[in-house]
């Protein structure tokens, strides 16, 4: 303006031409140019005139140029808010300013609101990916150097961690020069629209990754690098219930980018949350979506350092439900620090309902392929199943000349509870008897329900009778416990036919019906009862039923007693006490070795009723005895897994009178290696009970587990004795075990001492004790007494 006012005072007569120059925003200037002339008129002007007349039409220039600053500031604030409403920005590259001009919606959208006034190229690439980084650089360069424009897509991580998409249009400007000077161009935001794109993106590929039958964990490793590499997320994980232990595992976990991820990977690879408890506990536990902005700010979350070392911050987990049960959780994590938004809570919905249908689907297809071999109620196999196995067996038994043989069982009384009880109960003694039918059974033998209440095994490559035998008697005696129904105690037995390949049929139907009509038999002979389908077999199954039910009723017959064995003190040959020895006389077959029927007793169960008999007579007869000698009972393995035996043993003694000193009690080597064991022998031995080893040097035995238990004696097998003094391993065995006694503070007692020079060696030796034929055989109850009058009389101090 001082341009004009200078001309004011050069105007004279003539026409005069003025120039103003005026500051422009960017600096450049605006110029204005003025034309001024004296007004010609015939009226006489006073001399001031000419100024006045100047410094009105500046004055007037004035104005307009107020005008046009304000009109320059309106456009200016609307072009800013158009800018804002629009979601676009306006950004300038100045070459030779090295230097970049942003708009402030630029800078809004850019993430840089807090950033310098006058951004370094750092400052605004800061917030941006580092493949859109790299990319975004690259294409600067190409514009600047081959003036190429460009239009592409990026993704910022604004100040408050929240994730944008923006579009970046850059285009060079002449210069006049072989290179452009500038770079101009526009920024867009598309995150909206690029929200929806990707949306429809992961959930379409996602859906087409579902439509086939692998596996969950192939499925959802390959769902993980979709999200991930869509929706820019570095690590990617999905956590299963283990419902074994109630914890959360690791089933897939993987990341776009493997450098500097194997330590968080193997982290959560060792790490189980419980099902309540840490980042993915807590989202099972709840059902709900949780965001953690910051996880190397939040000391709770479990996997920190792991995550520091990584450089992961933000991370987004969310629940995969079926039928709206939590079935797991996917995580995802970024080396951002990302707020909330609505795209990811958005898939997660979708993703989690997918992954759901899919894993539901699965467990479908899985159901209808279970139903199509197993039985819905006992999870055996079904009659179809079983059909196609027993074809099968048979042609792989046709090939190898094998044999095989079939039960077909049968319950008896069960239509009575199925149809007093009702049918819940009828279901739950089916369920009962088929686990402890498969429980009968090896892995390789093919259990099945083929309807109602009857079941079949199928036993490959047994074609022995003796063991058919013994497995169909298995199945009887498991039937012996009664099943527990409503609150009440049910019993059921099983009537049992039993076929075999080939004698009774050479294909699956001729096999089934020849077991079948053995069955029945075994139904009309009054059930809980097994019948071959061979007249051979069922002699020989006949026989040993008839012999395991006399065994029985021995009892209640008073067929069983005991016998007394004398027990001798080495060095002085007095009495110390006698070994009870149970004796069957059966009516027919005479005189049974317990060799025989002992071992009977103990698959039968018979062994606790045979256990408590001796345990109570001994007592009782020791009691009249005339000397306190010491009786000696054998204890079975299955009466030592009695958690009451000791309640029995002090049972005995109170009934008898007999004191607890005089009673011990022999337990096999293998029956002390039970896991209660020590607990059991310790009670016993409280109350004043002696304890020895018997058969020691037969069985299994940790001298460690030895020392432990609170042991008085240890008996030397007879079959150590057998070969002294002429077997050299026998005499090292004897020397050992004698050794090992005394070192124990146990006294030892040999048995089956049958010869003086057996004896002469044993005495040598410093063994404490013997038994055996030498000195006296085993004699009824009834003698014991006369025996020791007679042996006190011909050698006082004896008894």
């Amino acid at each position: 303006m001082e341009t004009l006012d200078e001309g004011s005072r050069q105007v004279a007569g003539n026409s005069m031409a003025l120039g103003a120059g005026l500051p422009d925003d960017d600096g450049t200037g605006l110029h204005i140019m003025a034309n001024a002339a004296p007004l010609r008129t015939s009226i006489k002007l006073r001399t001031a005139a000419p100024n006045r007349l100047v410094e009105s039409e500046v004055e007037r220039l004035k104005n307009k140029v107020a005008e046009c600053e304000a009109l320059l500031h309106e456009h200016k604030a609307a072009l800013i808010e158009a800018e804002h409403m629009a979601r676009f920005g306006t950004w300038t590259f100045d070459l030779l300013a090295k230097r970049p001009d942003f708009s402030d919606e630029a800078r809004r959208l850019l993430g840089l609101a807090h950033a310098p006034l006058e951004p370094t190229p750092t400052d605004y690439s800061a917030n941006l990916y580092a493949e859109d980084r790299a990319r975004i650089t690259e294409m600067m360069r190409a514009a600047l150097v081959r003036s190429k424009a460009f239009d592409t897509q990026i993704r910022v991580v604004r100040d408050d961690g929240g994730l944008r998409w923006l579009r970046v249009i850059g285009r060079p400007e002449e210069s006049g020069t072989y290179r452009p000077r500038r770079v101009t161009g526009m920024l867009f935001d598309i995150t909206s629209m690029k929200r929806t794109h990707m949306q429809q993106r992961v959930e379409l590929a996602v859906a087409r990754l579902l439509q086939g039958t692998d596996p969950l964990p192939h499925v959802v490793g390959k769902i993980i690098r979709v999200v991930c590499k869509t929706l820019g997320w570095e690590w990617g994980a999905y956590w299963a219930l283990d419902e074994s232990t109630n914890r959360m595992h690791l089933l897939k976990g993987l990341s776009i980018d493997s450098k500097g991820y194997d330590v968080f990977a193997a982290a959560s690879q060792q790490i189980g949350f419980p099902s309540g408890a840490g980042f993915i506990g807590e989202v099972f536990r709840t059902g709900s979506p949780r965001w953690v902005s910051d996880v190397t700010q939040d000391a709770t979350f479990l996997r920190r350092d792991a995550a520091i070392s990584a450089g992961l911050r933000g991370g987004f987990a969310f629940p995969v439900h079926v039928d709206g049960k939590v079935i797991g959780v996917l995580e995802f994590f970024s080396r951002f620090s990302r707020q909330p938004d609505a795209l990811l809570p958005a898939i997660s919905r979708a993703l989690g309902a997918q992954i759901g249908q899919f894993v539901q689907r699965q467990l479908s297809t899985a159901r209808i392929h279970y139903l199509a071999s197993y039985d819905e109620l006992t999870g055996q196999l079904n009659r179809s199943q079983f059909n196609e196995r027993l074809r099968q067996a048979l042609a792989q038994a046709r090939h190898a000349h094998q044999r095989l043989g079939l039960l077909f069982i049968d319950l008896d009384r069960f239509k009575i509870i199925n149809d007093t009880l009702g049918h819940e109960a009828g279901d739950v003694v089916l369920q009962e008897f088929a686990e402890r039918l498969r429980g009968a059974f090896r892995e390789t033998d093919m259990v099945a329900r083929l309807g109602g209440d009857e079941f079949a095994v199928l036993l490959p490559q047994c074609g022995d009778v003796r063991v058919l035998t013994e497995l169909a008697s298995k199945v009887l005696r498991t039937t012996v416990e009664p099943v527990q129904v409503h609150g009440g105690k049910h019993r059921v037995s099983a009537s049992i036919g039993v076929s075999m390949f080939p004698d009774d049929g050479v294909d699956a139907p001729m096999l089934l019906r020849s077991a079948d009509t053995a069955m029945y038999r075994a139904k009309s002979q009054g059930g809980n009862n097994v019948q071959f389908h061979s007249a051979v077999m069922d002699a020989a199954l006949q026989e040993r039923l008839a012999f395991e039910t006399s065994l029985g009723e021995a009892l209640d017959q008073s067929e069983l007693s005991l016998a007394f064995q004398p027990i001798f003190q080495l060095a002085t040959q007095h009495v110390i006490g006698f070994e009870a020895l149970l004796r069957w006389k059966h009516p027919k077959l005479g005189e049974v070795l317990p060799s025989r029927f002992i071992p009977l007793a103990e698959e039968t169960g018979l062994i606790h009723a045979l256990g408590s008999f001796a345990l109570r007579s001994a007592c009782e007869e020791a009691a009249r005895w005339p000397a306190p000698l010491t009786v000696f009972v054998n204890v079975s393995s299955r009466q030592l897994a009695d958690g009451d035996f000791p309640d029995q043993v002090g049972q005995a003694l109170s009934a008898t009178g007999l004191a607890a000193e005089r009673l011990g009690l022999e337990i096999t080597e293998t029956a002390l290696m039970q896991q209660q064991a020590v607990p059991l022998l310790e009670q016993i031995r409280k109350l004043g009970v002696r304890l020895s080893i018997d058969d020691f040097g037969t069985g299994y035995s940790s001298l460690a587990y030895l020392k432990r238990l609170p042991l008085d004696s240890i008996k030397l097998d007879q079959s150590f004795v057998r070969g002294l003094p002429h077997d050299a391993n026998d005499c090292a065995i004897a020397r050992a075990v004698i050794a090992l006694g005394h070192n124990l503070k146990l006294s030892i007692v040999a048995e089956g001492v049958e010869r003086t020079e057996q004896f002469e060696y044993l005495r040598e030796a410093n063994c404490d004790a013997i038994q055996g034929y030498l000195l006296s055989r085993p004699m009824p109850a009834g003698d014991v007494a006369a025996w020791l009058h007679k042996q006190s009389s011909i050698n006082p101090g004896r008894v």
